[in-house]
């Protein structure tokens, strides 16, 4: 058996290695329907993320890419009309709390796929205000590009005239 100190740093770079590759081979390389994502984040928080649970507190962390990708990927298409008309004062503020509970899917999400979309590739928005969602989000790895490019993955991707 390995002592913990040489297990995570082993994990750390096959983490590493395998994030790369979940993210610019599977979720860049191809299309997802919200369904799809929601089978993939399933895979990687009751699956593979749980394997090293034993050594490491919270080895998703390890993961960024894919984390944060999988938190676009799994919006629904659109939000119910009641989600969209709630204040935004009841925000939560704790960003890495809210992305877990994206990812898990614990919490609906406060922005619906076509809504992100129309709001990160509108030109008319400052770039601080689309950062602003995705800290909102939980998104902070990923840059307002990288996420432009994971939407462009779902198969419902079209931006309304």
């Amino acid at each position: 058996m390995l002592p913990n100190t040489v297990f995570r740093t082993v994990y750390r770079h096959f983490a590493q290695t395998v994030d790369e590759f979940l993210y610019y081979q599977v979720i860049l390389a191809h299309a997802f329907s919200a369904a799809g994502g929601v089978q993939l984040a399933w895979d990687m928080t009751q699956g593979l993320w749980p394997l090293a649970s034993p050594w490491l507190t919270k080895p998703a962390n390890l993961y960024r890419r894919t984390k944060e990708a999988l938190v676009v990927l799994v919006l629904p298409s659109k939000l119910p009309e009641t989600a969209n008309e709630q204040d935004s004062d009841a925000v939560q503020t704790d960003s890495s709390t809210n992305q877990d509970r994206h990812t898990q899917h614990q919490v609906p999400p406060r922005y619906g796929f076509h809504d992100l979309c129309q709001t990160l590739f509108d030109s008319a928005k400052s770039r601080a205000s689309k950062q602003h969602i995705l800290d909102t989000l939980g998104i902070d790895f990923l840059e307002l590009e990288d996420v432009q490019e994971v939407l462009r993955c779902r198969v419902d991707f079209a931006l309304d005239d």
